[in-house]
């Protein structure tokens, strides 16, 4: 069955967890979600579906009404705790830049982030400390361990207990994320086994943590998190324990920053190929970024996971609270400064799917080489990766196959012809949508913008675009393909009598009205037809 996704425009706020939404609804209001109306980017259909939602209804359409239950549900309480230690924040002088990071950091709520200091964090390379992970699951548990310590001298078992309840409890309260899961799993083996004082093999305990989140949902697989997030805890204890042996200095402070420079580099390495898949672009100084991140970020959250534990007290540290909301700030202008140096991030770089899995043989191969530097096997392997690599690359630069698109943008005509990496943008409105005109900049570099030309030639296909002016009869046009912009005033009828094509597209420019008179046209004339308003994107390959 699935679940549904309910919409609503106002700030209307139900309380979790005891709030019934009673839908007067019928079938025809339930709608399918959409992919988006941007082709190449976050597939938004795709990601719902992996969350176990298809469909979506708007409650300013239709009637409903609500009805409060005393549920205590453990969904409820949760949210009360998540709450309770938001108003401490709130009431004790963070202000809301302060408020919202120190939510994201130890709540894991995102929602409520400035989009550019999400934006500064991404181009710097420090974004993953925003998802509650393996980093900040670390965090707590060596802090859970010096907060306890006392207590395993008197009962190691019972010591145990209390940092798994504790360690498993934060999981729940942060809504048991896929990093956050993936952690705990992995955290709570390694502590069993620590204690149990039997050697614990690193790699058992994380593929172990997949296992479980796999029974738990087996959607997990699909979440872009959760693949960065074990890409780079593999990658870390594969690599680093190489990376750490090739130079061992004698001094602690060149020891933690040699130690520091090789898991940011271990981490890099795992996720660079999700990186340039799945966001095309590089971040040039997240070593750097790294360097001055992670030890405030030691700070920053062994002050908030200290300032969670007194919000259930009826102390108030004011001193504490200054000094939380002075590191908030400090890290937020380092990733704000590093962000805006030149050349910060390298993009758009596109890469196939092909290269993407390439990219992944790659990483394997060269743990391989680092293990067997002394085999030549394995120096034939990379070196034969190397060569086959650059081929892939060598073919996707110079490959001359055209793709042909008839975009939606609301009001405005709007197609594009690429060929390779290049694209050729026809539109009627200049300058292009800033927001589509950045999103196309990620994929493809954009060599010229004209006007819509009446006829075209796509890879031995005649497409025909027919305007508000509303001309179409030119002798011996035969269009295999006819797209219809600003809803012109033409009998649709006789313009498919006349021109016989096999496709008719009508796109964003179009009166709604116009579109569905024209649908009906082409179904008497059995022509097929396409609305890019419902289905997305025309894409002619």
């Amino acid at each position: 069955m699935g679940k549904l996704l309910v919409q609503k425009t106002d700030s209307t706020s139900w309380q979790t967890g005891n709030t019934q939404l009673i839908l007067l609804a019928n079938k025809a209001d339930i709608k399918k979600i959409s992919a988006g109306a941007f082709p190449f980017g976050f597939n938004y259909a795709h990601f719902m579906a992996h969350h176990n939602i298809y469909q979506q209804i708007n409650l300013d359409k239709i009637a409903y009404r609500t009805k409060v239950t005393s549920s205590k549900s453990i969904i409820m309480i949760a949210h009360k705790i998540r709450e309770h230690i938001k108003k401490y924040f709130k009431k004790n002088g963070l202000d809301s830049t302060s408020y919202d990071l120190a939510v994201a950091l130890l709540l894991g709520e995102k929602q409520t982030l400035s989009s550019d200091i999400y934006s500064d964090f991404k181009v710097a390379g420090t974004v993953h400390i925003l998802a509650i992970s393996g980093l900040h699951i670390g965090i707590l548990l060596i802090f859970l361990n010096f907060l306890f310590k006392p207590l395993k001298l008197y009962s190691k078992w019972l010591f145990l207990a209390l940092v798994l309840s504790i360690l498993w409890f934060y999981a729940f309260l942060t809504g048991f994320s896929p990093s956050v899961l993936r952690a705990v799993i992995m955290f709570s083996f390694l502590q069993i086994g620590l204690m149990s004082k039997h050697r614990v093999n690193i790699y058992n305990s994380l593929f172990m943590a997949a296992f479980f989140m796999f029974l738990l949902n087996p959607n997990n697989i699909f979440d872009v998190g959760f693949q960065m997030s074990f890409a780079a805890v593999l990658s870390i204890i594969s690599f680093y324990p190489i990376f750490s042996s090739w130079f061992l200095p004698h001094y602690k402070i060149l020891k933690w920053l040699t130690d520091l420079f090789w898991v940011s580099l271990s981490a890099q390495l795992g996720v660079l190929p999700l990186t340039l898949y799945y966001f095309h672009q590089f971040p040039l100084y997240f070593f750097l970024a790294n360097l001055l991140v992670i030890p405030l970020l030691f700070i920053i959250l062994f002050v908030g996971f200290s300032l969670i534990l007194l919000s259930f007290t009826p102390f108030k540290i004011t001193l504490i609270f200054q000094m939380f909301s002075f590191l908030l700030q400090v890290l937020i202008l380092i990733n704000q400064t590093i962000a805006h140096w030149p050349y910060a991030v390298i993009r758009p770089i596109r890469i196939s799917a092909i290269q993407f899995i390439s990219l992944f043989a790659g990483l394997f191969l060269l743990y391989y080489f680092f293990k067997n530097r002394s085999n030549y096997k394995a120096w034939l392997l990379l070196g034969l990766w190397i060569i086959n690599f650059q081929l892939i690359s060598i073919y996707r630069n110079y490959n001359n196959s055209k793709t042909y698109y008839v975009f939606h943008q609301y009001k405005n005509a709007l197609s594009g012809l690429t060929t390779g990496y290049k694209m050729r943008i026809y539109s009627d409105s200049y300058p292009l949508n800033r927001y589509f005109a950045y999103n196309l900049s990620s994929y493809f570099k954009i060599v010229d913008s004209t006007s819509i030309p009446f006829m075209q030639n796509i890879n031995r296909h005649k497409v025909m675009h027919i305007d508000k002016l509303g001309i179409y009869k030119l002798v011996n046009a035969q269009p295999e393909i006819v797209v219809v912009h600003h809803s012109p005033k033409i009998n649709a009828d006789r313009m498919l009598r006349f021109l016989k094509p096999k496709l008719l597209i009508m796109d964003g420019s179009n009166y709604p009205s116009v579109a569905k008179a024209f649908e009906k046209s082409a179904k008497r004339f059995k022509v097929r037809f396409y609305n890019t308003a419902k289905q997305g994107t025309f894409t002619l390959k």
